[in-house]
């Protein structure tokens, strides 16, 4: 089940019920995309993944999906490399 999970989160700005982009001055990009599924025994999170964005890919990645079928993913892109 986890696995299907995190391999969902590769398309979840398609399926995303809203998602949001911040860039600020120094070019750092913040990307948070909320989305629901179907329930699940046990909320699982983890962080620390390759995460792609338009902006670049980052590992400063964060992905929670709770019991009751809710997501988030977020992503920090450094603009500084």
């Amino acid at each position: 089940m986890v696995e299907r999970i995190v391999a969902r989160s590769a398309d979840i700005t398609e399926t995303a019920s809203r998602y949001r982009t911040i860039h600020n001055q120094c070019g750092n990009t913040k990307l948070t995309c909320h989305f629901e599924g179907p329930p699940i025994t046990e909320t699982y999170v983890t962080k620390g993944f390759l995460c792609g964005t338009y902006a670049g890919s980052t590992n400063d990645s964060h992905f929670v999906y709770t019991k009751s079928g809710r997501g988030t993913l977020t992503c920090h892109v450094n603009g500084n490399g």
